[in-house]
């Protein structure tokens, strides 16, 4: 137990969702900035671009919802857990989402997207699947505590 008065404890930050916020953030610098092209590309090419965009911060949107939504949850139930575990999934779905959209975006338009600065982004997605993944662990524990 802790010494420290609870008003004086500092806000802790949820690192599963303080995560999602940091890769939302970078992913919509990189695909607003038209996903690092190189060179000028094609009225059907910037049409495809636009269009992937939204694709893309839907689906980050839908993920940073799901984590909140699940977040949100406190579970004292076996419904309650089904219902967080069903959001987790979800958030982790999104995330594969995002990683299809980019991946189809640097196949169609092949060499003239800067796939490095793709490398990063797809590091960061994969850290957020691992800690929504181990988030999910944790509250397996609650599942036996449940039964």
């Amino acid at each position: 137990m802790s010494n420290v008065y609870k008003s004086k404890r500092p806000e802790s930050n949820f690192k599963v969702i303080a995560q999602a916020i940091q890769l939302r953030k970078e992913l919509t610098t990189y695909v607003m900035t038209d996903f690092a092209v190189n060179g000028k590309l094609e009225s059907m090419q910037q049409f495809f671009l636009n269009e992937e965009r939204s694709a893309i911060l839907g689906c980050l949107r839908d993920m940073l919802g799901c984590l909140v939504m699940a977040n949100s949850i406190y579970v004292t139930c076996l419904p309650e857990y089904e219902l967080r575990r069903q959001y987790q999934d979800k958030a982790i779905g999104h995330c594969y989402r995002v990683v299809q959209e980019l991946q189809y975006v640097i196949a169609t338009l092949d060499g003239k997207i800067n796939v490095n600065k793709y490398m990063r982004t797809a590091r960061m997605i994969t850290a957020e699947i691992n800690l929504i993944k181990s988030w999910r662990k944790a509250d397996s524990k609650l599942k036996t505590k449940l039964k």
